[in-house]
This record gives C-alpha cells, sequence and structure tokens, in this order.
C-alpha cells in the first residue's frame, strides 16, 4: 500500500494539477481528489498500527460466508422454484457452492425442504395426493399482500378434468387445480392429484379431502401468511368441459334426452339426440331446484349425488358451459368442415380452387400477426389439426378477411 500511494502523492498528484490548470476545470473538484487522497493515506497508517492477525479477524467478520448461509438457501430455494430448475442441476450447483459455503446443503430436496414421505391414498381405481387449498395460499397470498385488504373476500376458479400420460399405456391423471381470481389472479395451483389407469370409480373417495377443506374455508377464517386471517375464501365457479362436468355434478352427458345442463327441455332423436329451436323457452334449472331433485333422486338428470351438494354451492349457475368445446372445437370446427368436406349436392361446398386462394390467405396473414396469438395461420388442408386457439382466430380476425368475396353473401 506504502509503495503504491507515495508515488500518486508526489508524482501524479503534480501532473494531474497541471491538467487541471489547463482544462480550466473547477477547483472544488481538485479539493475533493486531494481530501480522498488524504483519506486513504489515513487508512493505511491505522492499518500499519493494526496487527496482521487483527486485520485478517476484522476482513473475516465482513466476508464470513457463514453467516449468510441460511439467507443464501432461502434465495436459492426461490430462484429454483421461478425458473423451474431441474432438481439434478440445481444439486450440482449447491456441490459448487459448497466449496465456498461449508454450512451451505449439497442436495436440492433440502434446501427445497421436500417431504420425505406422502400421504398417498389408495382410492377407487388408483392413488390420491390432496397437497391442500390451504398450503397452496400460503405460498401464493403473500406475494400479492398490497391487493389483499382486510375483509378482501378470496374466489377460487376450480378446474377438474382427465389427462392422459402415455400413448401406449392407459394411465392417466385427473388433477384437481384452482386459480385465485379476485381480488387478483394467480396462476394456477395443485389442489389435489390422481392417478389411475381409468377415471375415478368412486367420486365421493376422490373429492372427499378437497369437499371437507373448501368446507372449512367457507365457515371460518384462515391464515395465509398475512398476519390477519382471511375470513371469506369461496368458489368462484367450476371450469371443466362436458364430460367433467357431468361427472363431478353426478348428472347424463350432453348426449341424453335431459342432457341439458341449463335448461329442462327434453332432446329428440333425429339420428342422434337433438335439441329443437323450441327450447329456448323451456324452464330454466334453478340451484336449489337442483339439491331438491337430488335428494328425491330423480333419473331424468341427475344419476346420483354428488359430494359438491355439501357446500354452499350453485350447482347450476357457478357450473358455466365451457367455450372452448362448444363454440371454437365444435360450431368454428364444424362450420368449415362443412365448407370443405360437405357432399356436393348439399350446396354448402366450396370448389377446390377457392379453398387453395383462402388458404394462401391465411398463410400470408402469419407475418402480420403480433406476438399475442399464440398460434400463427395455417392453411385449411390441416384443418384436421387445428387446435381450439387457431378456430378462435379465425373466427374473431383473420376469418373475416380469408373469407371476403370468397363465401356467398348469406354464407359469410
Amino acid at each position: 500500500m506504502e509503495e503504491m500511494m507515495v508515488p500518486l502523492h508526489e508524482h501524479d498528484a503534480d501532473e494531474i494539477e497541471s491538467g487541471r490548470t489547463e482544462e480550466n476545470s473547477d477547483s472544488s473538484e481538485w479539493d475533493h481528489f486531494l481530501n480522498r487522497l488524504n483519506e486513504v493515506e489515513s487508512v493505511e497508517e491505522n492499518l500499519d498500527h493494526q496487527s496482521d492477525s487483527d486485520t485478517d479477524s476484522d476482513i473475516e467478520s465482513v466476508f464470513d460466508p457463514v453467516d449468510k448461509t441460511e439467507e443464501l438457501g432461502g434465495e436459492l430455494a426461490a430462484w429454483s422454484s421461478k425458473w423451474k430448475v431441474k432438481a439434478n442441476a440445481f444439486t450440482a450447483l449447491l456441490t459448487l457452492l459448497n466449496v465456498y459455503f461449508p454450512r451451505l446443503p449439497k442436495d436440492s430436496r433440502t434446501v427445497m425442504k421436500t417431504p420425505r414421505s406422502l400421504d398417498v391414498k389408495e382410492i377407487g381405481g388408483g392413488s390420491y395426493f390432496h397437497f391442500g387449498i390451504v398450503a397452496m395460499l400460503t405460498n401464493i397470498v403473500p406475494a400479492f399482500s398490497h391487493l389483499v385488504l382486510r375483509g378482501t373476500r378470496l374466489l377460487i376458479q376450480v378446474n377438474i378434468d382427465g389427462l392422459p400420460l402415455f400413448k401406449s399405456s392407459g394411465i392417466q391423471l385427473w388433477p384437481i387445480l384452482g386459480r385465485v381470481c379476485q381480488p387478483f389472479q394467480s396462476e394456477p395451483f395443485v389442489i389435489g392429484l390422481f392417478c389411475g389407469k381409468q377415471k375415478p370409480t368412486i367420486l365421493g373417495e376422490y373429492l372427499d379431502d378437497f369437499v371437507s377443506e373448501m368446507g372449512q374455508l367457507q365457515r371460518g377464517p384462515i391464515d395465509v401468511g398475512l398476519g390477519d386471517p382471511v375470513n371469506d375464501v369461496n368458489i368462484a365457479c367450476f371450469i371443466c368441459d362436458a364430460p367433467a362436468r357431468a361427472f363431478i355434478k353426478q348428472v347424463k352427458g350432453h348426449s341424453g334426452y335431459y342432457g341439458c345442463e341449463k335448461c329442462k327441455q327434453k332432446g329428440s332423436w333425429e339420428g342422434r339426440v337433438v335439441f329443437t329451436c323450441t327450447s329456448i323457452d323451456a324452464p330454466k334449472r334453478e340451484n336449489e331446484d337442483f339439491r331438491v331433485r337430488a335428494e328425491l333422486r330423480d333419473t331424468n338428470h341427475q344419476i346420483g349425488v354428488s359430494p359438491l351438494l355439501r357446500l354452499s354451492l350453485g350447482m347450476v349457475s357457478q357450473f358455466p358451459l365451457d367455450y372452448m368445446h362448444l363454440v371454437c372445437l365444435g360450431v368454428v370446427k364444424r362450420l368449415l368442415s362443412y365448407l370443405i368436406k360437405s357432399p356436393v349436392q348439399k350446396g354448402l361446398r366450396l370448389g377446390s380452387a377457392v379453398i387453395v386462394e383462402i388458404s394462401q390467405c391465411l398463410k400470408s396473414i402469419r407475418e402480420y400477426l403480433p406476438r399475442e396469438f399464440n398460434r400463427k395461420c395455417r392453411s385449411l388442408d390441416e384443418l384436421d389439426r387445428w387446435k381450439a386457439t387457431e378456430f378462435r382466430q379465425f373466427m374473431l380476425y383473420s376469418g373475416v378477411v380469408a373469407m371476403k368475396g370468397r363465401l356467398k353473401d348469406v354464407f359469410y
């Protein structure tokens, strides 16, 4: 330090002084530089008066990595969760860091506090594990604490559906998913998870943990990590497709004569069950009527008693119809199929040249679609492989342009 500072003080300062005069810089900046130089020299003198051991101990007290181990572990766990780092990659990183932080665990399971055992229940047709609504909310709600006020209602959307895992095996998952939709919108989280070769054969066992916990939340306040308990946690609605709705509500499917979930109109057989246009005046189904008919074992519409009846839940009003399957994969796909594949004698089918023009128009639109659209337009040749978002985009945006002038006015 002494060898470095003396040349700077004796020679470099003179050169800087002459340069300062030539450049007409502000004198206060030069005074500030000299003051800092004096401070450095005074620190050097103080260090010379201390022993080497005292200096080393002071440095270690400032830069001791052990003092930060617990804090670092928590930050690494949050980082791993945020970026979805694989467990083996996280473990490899911990092994490298352990050289510099000896008290830092070497295994990712220790840092992430992964449970050593799980309470997996064997129920009808497979295995079920309940993650818990409160446990999931405790991880999510604190991040939105600025939006959760005293007395605020927490409303949760629930989704239940089947998910095949392999093409070569019948093993499938039936997760119970949740998502906070009020007073903020969260990412989906898993409430419970069923795994088996078929859907749960005993609905009561499958929904028992969910219904029991949700019933407790509807009755009283819970602590979700905000200090003050949240008094009102409830279900906003169930978002399911038609087969899943029929399964958890224990009603007849959409192809049944009394399969409509919103009215009491009886369908008629015309090669398949259809509901005529007169059904728009049919009596509506009501929440209370649904409960009464379940108790009376009315088999016209209901085939059993759903465990969800134990909750304060509108079995009609809180089960909205599935827009994706009904409209995007239903109506829009069927209309396009009629225009492309229907028999010529019906007068609906488009000519091959027109279909090519529409396909070329759709492909030309691709480069102008903003990134907010999940999928780009594809040709009508690949209609059977279109996803629901592509049908939605065609219906609301690109189809309006591609069909103009190429479709009869009455159809357009």
